[in-house]
């Protein structure tokens, strides 16, 4: 019972690591130009947490 019991933690661990990252980011007003990873710093403001999702 107990080498069932670790397989199936074992299998729901694989699974729970498989899943994909998703990030979805809303913003009013902002188009991809707002975003200093787009924009190579030219509209004078960076974004360095966006930009390093970006990455």
């Amino acid at each position: 019972m107990s080498a069932a019991a670790t397989t199936s933690q074992a299998a729901n661990a694989s699974k729970q690591r498989s899943k994909p990252n998703i990030v979805v980011i809303w913003g009013d007003d902002i188009g991809t130009w707002n975003i200093s990873h787009n924009n190579r710093g030219m509209m004078g403001y960076k974004t360095p947490n966006i930009d390093r999702i970006a990455r």
